[in-house]
């Protein structure tokens, strides 16, 4: 019995599955997902995470596929920038409020 997992099919040749798979790109994409999700819970460990995700989906840059490494930046970037903002309003409202009590 012919196992076919892992081959394709083409006009009855049997071809090589080629499965390239850029696991840096994936978890710098995986890391940018979750400081996403943690910006709104603790802005500090999302930048920590975003810097995490910035550093592997730069290294996954250098492999193919490049799509999940690329997604992966361009979150991290964004979700730095905006955890950042977040930071610095939560620490100017802090000390701003320093005076009232």
């Amino acid at each position: 019995m012919d196992s076919s997992f892992g081959l394709y099919f083409k006009n009855n040749e049997k071809m090589e599955n080629i499965t390239n798979r850029n696991a840096k790109g994936i978890t710098g994409f995986i890391l940018s997902l979750v400081s996403i999700v943690c910006i709104f819970i603790s802005p500090g460990i999302s930048i920590v995470l975003s810097i995490l995700g910035i550093v592997f989906s730069s290294i996954g840059l250098s492999k193919q596929p490049k799509g999940l490494a690329i997604a992966g930046l361009v979150i991290s970037i964004l979700s730095f920038i905006i955890a950042a903002i977040t930071v610095t309003i939560l620490l100017y409202t802090i000390t701003s409020l320093d005076g009232l009590f």
